[in-house]
């Protein structure tokens, strides 16, 4: 198995790179599945297929020593820096792998996009519970048994059904586990809370640069889609929202106590420039500062 999926990279991978429909009896090599029972074994084939521009869906049995014994459910792009961590994690298991260009056509970078969780790190990742588990092994199958048929019309579709079908039910099952831990989720909201209160003070300058979401995710030593979800499961408002409306909150106050001018306040929260917090605050308000400030005279 993993001598063919060699030779279909090394074979295809160029033509595969070219903006155009494959045609069908090359479209089946844009796409691999294995098994493997060594971690060594499915880095090494990973790595090769990430550089090519694959996508990677690992489907892994957890390590008995961790806490649970479990499995994982990852998805790895290019360039991916969670890679490596998987071998203290995952001890065997499956996979397959795809290029984009095999789905074509179904605006795959969008619908990736809506889901989170596919950029959380293997520490975020959730562990899946047993009868999460026999889903996503009848899905895997599906796709596995749809990999060996010869490509036809259909084929690329049916596979992108298949993908689809598993991320929604990888949704439904995120939804599941911070509903189980709501109570930590609460905690670390709690936190994030606090730092935006830390941060942005009417009262003191800003000695950096405005601060950003990711800045405030390596705080907490969180990726920022996973404080994104967690913000939103709490207060109905993504991480970067909150952070908007505490800048606004300030700005406001600002305008309201002192004879600072626009440019000064925001310097003082750390824009580089005026018109930043300009267009953020009349996408938030619908009026500009000074607007804002003659309203409340």
């Amino acid at each position: 198995m993993r001598k063919n999926i060699y030779q279909n990279i090394n074979n295809n991978t160029k033509n595969d790179l070219e903006p155009k429909v494959l045609p069908s009896e090359t479209q089946h090599k844009s796409f691999c599945f294995a098994t493997f029972s060594q971690m060594d074994f499915f880095l090494q084939d990973a790595r090769m297929l990430l550089n090519n521009g694959f996508v990677v869906v690992l489907f892994g049995a957890v390590k008995e020593n961790t806490p649970y014994n479990k499995s994982m459910l990852l998805f790895f792009n290019q360039n991916d820096s969670r890679l490596e961590g998987c071998k203290d994690i995952i001890d065997h298991g499956q996979y397959f792998s795809f290029h984009p260009v095999l789905f074509k056509g179904n605006n795959l970078k969008s619908r990736f996009k809506r889901f989170g969780f596919l950029d959380y790190s293997t520490t975020e990742s959730l562990l899946l519970k047993d009868e999460e588990q026999d889903i996503v092994k009848a899905l895997i199958h599906l796709i596995a048994e749809e990999s060996k048929n010869d490509a036809d019309g259909m084929s690329a579709d049916i596979l992108f059904s298949y993908v689809e079908l598993l991320l929604q039910h990888m949704n439904r099952f995120y939804q599941r586990w911070f509903n189980d831990r709501l109570e930590e989720i609460r905690a670390i909201d709690r936190e994030y809370q606090e730092l935006l209160i830390h941060t942005f003070k009417p009262n003191e300058k800003n000695t950096g640069r405005l601060p950003s979401l990711p800045v405030f995710a390596r705080k907490l030593q969180l990726t920022s889609c996973y404080l994104n979800d967690i913000s939103q499961i709490v207060s109905g408002q993504t991480a970067q929202e909150r952070i908007e409306v505490k800048v606004i909150d300030v700005a406001k106050q600002l305008l309201a106590s002192t004879n600072l001018s626009v440019a000064e306040i925001a310097e003082r929260l750390g824009f580089s420039q005026p018109q930043s917090l300009n267009r953020l605050f009349k996408k938030n308000t619908q009026i500009t500062p000074l607007e804002y400030r003659i309203s409340i005279t």
